[in-house]
């Protein structure tokens, strides 16, 4: 049986950060998609349902969405090149592993980096005072909105005034890979300049294609190729405006298929319905386990639970041959820390998610 399903007869449950649970719909949306052809009239009515949707979701009714076939990250470095060249400062405020990432994504593109640390498990806001002194003069202030490592929240709106405050000119992009789709985001409002997703996650398909949601102060800043071919801007916003929609180089149809099933139906049901629903899903995660968490606060529990299992590799191998999958920790915490995460599906299926936790919680208490 596919890890799809939630109910007692799942042989195969993911509770892990990546991959995640494809509902049953999706799985036929992707199916039916796979001779799709690119180019057409078809494919151009997918992407332009696609984009409204996701645009809905985020709050964006006025970003350009660029698709690209390829993982956030790739996405992050495209926007990072298109948007900055060489020499110019970029700030990125990290607080776990994902923010690390960005971190190298700017080293490696050879931008001045002014990186504002921010301890594992403690919210970015925290150091507002930080982030203005490194907004300054900078041409892009990057942070992330829900740290996967650690399962924390961070005030995206918070963050974004402060870089506004501090340098109107700068730009600000929010990865929101784990937040799109599970908590408000609302990126007109906060004033964010380019929000990065990938089809997984919130967006509820499998890996493979990612979202950048680009305003119209990032798009005046394009270079004209950025130094790329695969992932130049100029190329992604020539397809997106065209006649006729469509991806710049091979489309990963079928995923985008999923994606525009999953969010067409949150659209459906209603945004505001489907963030309640994933709120109840995410409060199991954080509640029946009855482990302790690496990292407590008083902070909403979002899609991500880390918590303190003493021994990672242990609780694993008590879990094997269960069906139950949950996540390793990652960066300094890889070795004691496991992650709980249950994105995407609209039903949280509290009662087997409850069962299936009280699971975990035996296999990670000591012998």
């Amino acid at each position: 049986m596919s890890g799809h399903a939630c109910g007692p007869a799942a042989e195969r449950l993911l509770f892990t950060p990546a991959p995640n649970p494809v509902a049953d719909p999706v799985w036929s949306a992707m199916r039916a998609a796979a001779d799709l052809p690119s180019g057409g009239r078809e494919l151009d009515a997918l992407l332009r349902r696609l984009h409204d949707a996701l645009a809905e979701v985020t709050g964006a009714p006025r970003h350009l969405v660029l698709t690209q076939t390829g993982t956030a990250t790739a996405a992050i470095e495209s926007a990072v090149r298109a948007t900055t060249r060489p020499g110019e400062t970029v700030a990125v405020v990290s607080n776990g592993q994902f923010g690390d990432r960005i971190v190298r994504v700017v080293t490696a593109l050879g931008r001045e980096l002014r990186a504002v640390h921010v301890p594992w498990g403690v919210p970015t806001e925290t150091a507002l005072d930080a982030v203005g002194r490194a907004s300054r003069g900078a041409a892009l202030v990057a942070a992330v909105h829900h740290e996967t490592s650690t399962g924390v929240r961070n005030d995206a709106r918070a963050v974004s005034a402060a870089v506004r405050d501090a340098d109107p000119r700068a730009l600000v992009l929010l990865d929101a890979v784990s937040s799109a789709g599970e908590l408000e985001v609302e990126l007109d409002a906060w004033g964010v300049d380019i929000a990065v997703c990938g089809s997984s996650k919130g967006l509820g398909s499998l890996p493979g294609a990612s979202f950048c949601l680009a305003g119209s102060r990032a798009l005046d800043r394009v270079v004209a190729d950025g130094g790329s071919y695969a992932t130049s801007w100029a190329r992604l916003v020539e397809a997106a405006t065209a006649a006729t929609a469509d991806v710049f180089l091979t489309p990963s149809i079928p995923v985008l298929a999923g994606v525009e099933a999953h969010l067409t139906a949150v659209v459906r049901r209603g945004h505001a319905r489907h963030l309640a629903q994933r709120a109840q899903a995410h409060a199991v995660l954080h509640e029946a386990a009855a482990l302790p968490p690496l990292f407590p606060g008083d902070a909403p529990p979002g899609p991500v639970a880390v918590y303190d299992a003493l021994d990672a590799r242990h609780l694993q191998a008590r879990l094997a041959g269960t069906g139950l999958h949950v996540g390793r920790g990652q960066g300094p915490h890889k070795a004691r820390a496991v992650r709980l995460s249950w994105f995407g599906h609209a039903a949280p299926c509290a009662d087997e998610l409850r069962r299936r936790l009280r699971a975990v919680a035996t296999a990670g208490a000591p012998s």
